[in-house]
């Protein structure tokens, strides 16, 4: 899990760059996962 990490460990996943690792950012990328969105 990744969630709740910060960015200076994960940098590329804070989608949101709210500067932190949480459930916004693990939501876009599920919807990467499934298909419902095409770029992160």
């Amino acid at each position: 899990m990744v969630v709740e990490k910060t960015p200076s460990i994960l940098p590329d996943v804070d989608f949101n760059n709210n500067g932190r690792v949480d459930v916004g950012d693990a939501s876009k990328i599920a919807w990467y996962i499934v298909g419902e969105i095409t770029e992160l």
